[in-house]
């Protein structure tokens, strides 16, 4: 349950911060949306959702999702090319082995001047620099690792420009940010208030949140 209002809270966040930046008549895809997490919490008629996996379909909320092989389906009549006013991909890039190709079928799937909002570990962030190798951001699953002017090249290349960019904490239950506190510096374990274990704070883990425009 704590994880779950922990994920509630970042996408909770996320959903505020592009309402902000979106008119509410944009038509939205989050890449890599998983569960539907963000599409829970912007909860828009307009929005879809992809996630790789097995061929289907679900809903969440008023959005649709659907599953399948990215590079199938988009472009397609269920993902045309050109039809969408934003696309969002959140803590997706750094895990992708095509990371050029799909990132072209997401500059695909836009129209002209489309947002693209992109969050990624940032390494040259404070935390990043004065955890060294000990930045819980290295991950065995993460290929790529970005700084804000290696982002905006690699999105240059294809076909987009930064509006903005800005650092996102990572919303995580108070239990849990102990113990990998505890075991990053190899500690025992840290004493928690009793109640307070399942309480969600945000992190400063590190990650920045990129917008960029299609040109």
């Amino acid at each position: 349950m704590a994880f779950d209002a922990a994920k509630a809270a970042r996408f909770r966040r996320l959903a505020k911060l592009v309402r902000l930046k979106i008119p509410k008549s944009a038509s939205l895809l989050d890449f890599g949306c998983g569960d539907g997490a963000f599409l829970r919490e912007l909860n828009n008629p307009l929005a879809k959702g992809f996630e790789i996996g097995a061929p289907g379909r679900f809903r969440v909320g008023p959005s649709e999702v659907i599953t399948g092989d990215w590079a199938s389906i988009a472009g397609t009549e269920d993902l045309p090319g050109g039809a969408f006013d934003v696309v969002t991909a959140f803590d997706v890039l750094e895990h992708l082995p095509r990371i050029d190709e799909d990132v072209a079928l997401v500059r695909s799937l836009l129209k002209p001047s489309g947002l693209f909002f992109a969050s990624v570990p940032n390494v040259e962030s404070l935390i990043a620099r004065i955890m060294g190798g000990r930045w819980n951001m290295i991950l065995l699953e993460h290929l790529w690792y970005f700084s804000p002017r290696t982002l905006d090249t690699f999105l240059a290349r294809h076909g987009f420009r930064r509006v903005a960019m800005q650092t996102i904490p990572f919303d995580a239950p108070l239990a849990h940010l102990a113990t990998r506190v505890a075991q990053t510096f190899g500690m025992r374990g840290a004493f928690i208030p009793r109640g307070a274990a399942k309480w969600v704070v945000p992190v400063p883990a590190g990650i920045m949140l990129g917008t960029y425009r299609a040109v």
